[in-house]
């Protein structure tokens, strides 16, 4: 969880920065089992708010899931944005095509944060993991029979993430290497 918030971080330091830079508004919208109303910034042209928040950002303790984000369309400003929707997106299918059919109205870029043992785990050996959603921790014996089922399960959700996003004709933005600018500039040049 640790390292996903310092991606989140950086990479809300860096929009914020380009949309100072670029003379254009930036805002904050933060959740998790329900919008937080002190994670939530209106849109404004301040300079060095990037850096704030990242620095709040960093000494989050985040509880529970972020499930708030079915009620983030509603914290946004009516006229038509471009929206950072940035998650590791373990919400349930369902969960995340109500919060995108909420945000149907703005220019949406799904930013997944993503850490890639989340997807590829040791092969043998005792591993702690955390429910993403409870933050519930547990100790597996990670051996090949359950690597494997565990990868499989893993791939089944992203084809069904991708298929979200091809349904909402959206482009996501997968940081699964920490936050590089050049990775995000590249996402913006190929799209």
């Amino acid at each position: 969880v640790r390292c996903k918030l310092d991606v989140l971080a950086d990479f809300t330091q860096a929009a914020a920065e380009s949309a100072w830079r670029a003379g254009d508004s930036f805002g904050f919208i933060g959740c998790d089992e329900r919008l937080r109303r002190d994670w939530l910034l209106p849109p404004t042209r301040r300079r060095g708010l990037g850096s704030l928040l990242a620095q709040r950002l960093r000494r989050l303790d985040p509880q529970g899931s972020a499930l708030g984000l079915t009620e983030a369309a509603r914290a946004l400003p009516h006229r038509r944005a471009l929206v950072f929707l940035v998650s590791d997106f373990h919400l349930p299918i369902a969960d995340l095509e109500a919060v995108l059919g909420g945000l149907a109205h703005h220019e949406v870029v799904p930013v997944l944060v993503w850490d890639r043992q989340e997807f590829d785990p040791p092969r043998n050996g005792l591993i702690q993991l955390a429910d993403p959603e409870s933050g519930e921790q547990t100790l597996v014996w990670m051996r090949p029979a359950l690597r494997e089922r565990w990868r499989a399960v893993q791939a089944g959700r992203r084809v069904a993430l991708q298929a979200l996003f091809h349904r909402h004709r959206l482009d996501p933005l997968v940081l699964d290497d920490g936050y590089r600018a050049d990775a995000v500039s590249a996402h913006f040049v190929q799209g």
